[in-house]
C-alpha cells in the first residue's frame, strides 16, 4: 500500500492536470473575447454567441480548478486553535473537511436536480441555442471529483490526530505542519 504522502502527491498531480485543462479553456476564452472586442472595434459588428459560449465555458473552467484547491488545501481557513494546540487544530481541520464533504454532496445533489430540469425543458442559450445541460453535466462531474479529494483530506487529518504520538516520535507530523502552514492567514 502506498504511503499517505505518495497518495497525496498522486492526487495533486491528477488534479493539476484537470486544472490545467480548465486553465487552457480560460486561455481560449480570453482569445475569443479579444476577437470579439476587435470585431466590434474594427468591423463594428459583434460575434454572435460569444456571451453564450463564455458563460457556459466559465462554469467548466472554474469547476476544473476546485479539486486542486482542496487537494493542496488552499481553501480559505482561519487557524487560531491550531496555533495554540496543533492536535486540536488538526482535529478541527478534519471536522471542516467532513462538513465540506457534506456541502459538496448536497450541492451535487441539487445540481443533478437542476440538470434533470434542464434536460426536461431542453433549455438552451438565447443567441445560438446551445443546450445548457451537457455543459452543466461536465461541471457537475468536476464538482463530483471534489468529494473523494475532500474524503482523502479528512482521512489524512483524522489519521494524523489518531497517530499523533507515534508520528511525533518519528518526526512525520512536524513536517506535515510546516507544509500546511504556508497558506495560513492567521
Amino acid at each position: 500500500m502506498q504511503s499517505l504522502s505518495a497518495m497525496e502527491s498522486s492526487i495533486i498531480r491528477y488534479t493539476r492536470m484537470i486544472a490545467l485543462i480548465g486553465l487552457a479553456g480560460l486561455v481560449v476564452l480570453s482569445f475569443v473575447i479579444v476577437i470579439q472586442v476587435l470585431s466590434r472595434w474594427l468591423l463594428n459588428t459583434p460575434l454572435l454567441g460569444v456571451y453564450d459560449f463564455t458563460s457556459l465555458a466559465n462554469r467548466i473552467s472554474v469547476a476544473s480548478c476546485l479539486p486542486l484547491v482542496y487537494a493542496e488545501r488552499r481553501n480559505i481557513g482561519v487557524r487560531l486553535v491550531g496555533k495554540i494546540h496543533a492536535r486540536a487544530g488538526r482535529l478541527l481541520d478534519g471536522f471542516a473537511n467532513l462538513v465540506a464533504i457534506g456541502v459538496f454532496v448536497m450541492t451535487f445533489w441539487q445540481l443533478l436536480e437542476y440538470i434533470e430540469n434542464l434536460i426536461a425543458t431542453k433549455e438552451s442559450t438565447v443567441t445560438v441555442n446551445l443546450l445548457i445541460a451537457p455543459w452543466m453535466c461536465v461541471a457537475a462531474g468536476l464538482l463530483l471529483l471534489c468529494i473523494p479529494v475532500q474524503a482523502f483530506c479528512f482521512y489524512v487529518d483524522i489519521h494524523t490526530v489518531v497517530n499523533w504520538k507515534r508520528d511525533r516520535a518519528s518526526g512525520t507530523a512536524a513536517g506535515a505542519e510546516e507544509k500546511e502552514e504556508r497558506g495560513d492567514l492567521l
